[in-house]
């Protein structure tokens, strides 16, 4: 059986006949109802990488730009979410969500920024520490994808899409 939720038949993406069932599948047959999914909810998407403001109107403007977004859309979303994550995987969406916020606060630090007693909220070492930390976070989060894509292929999820690393072959 296969474990794809997706599949991709003669040029057109469907959902494949096993998980069709799945209640929050039925009906959705357009195909940027399935395109917007797939692309808002795969890890294997390209626009995996974006946060999912930037994720939405990318994909919406590259796939599907005259969709009507519905309750049943994100509901699917969620689903095909949850049937791909391990707890490995959320595990990496929490750290990404901190790295995100970290991203977040090194651009918006006002370092002229005071308290109510006019004492400086942040100091230049708060900035620098940060920076100094980042490679150590982006190490730990790329060590973290590399345990999921591992899992993915272990579990047969990501067998189809999967590429050996060169120390594999």
């Amino acid at each position: 059986m296969n474990n794809e939720v997706f599949e991709v038949v003669e040029g057109r993406i469907g959902i494949n006949a096993f998980n069709s069932m799945i209640p929050e599948f039925r009906g959705l047959k357009s195909q940027e109802s399935l395109l917007y999914i797939y692309h808002m909810g795969s890890y294997k998407s390209p626009y995996a990488n974006y946060d999912k403001d930037e994720r939405q109107s990318k994909v919406v403007k590259d796939f599907c730009p005259n969709i009507v977004l519905r309750p049943e859309h994100q509901a699917a979303i969620n689903k095909f979410i949850e049937l791909q994550q391990t707890p490995t995987m959320r595990y990496l969406d929490a750290n990404l969500v901190g790295m995100d916020k970290v991203r977040r606060f090194l651009l918006s630090v006002d370092l002229n920024q005071v308290d109510d007693k006019g004492k400086l909220l942040y100091k230049p070492y708060d900035i620098t520490s940060a920076i100094k930390e980042s490679g150590k976070i982006v190490d730990s989060i790329e060590a973290l994808r590399n345990k999921v894509e591992k899992e993915l292929v272990s579990t047969g999820v990501a067998q189809a899409n999967y590429q050996p690393s060169k120390y594999e072959e």
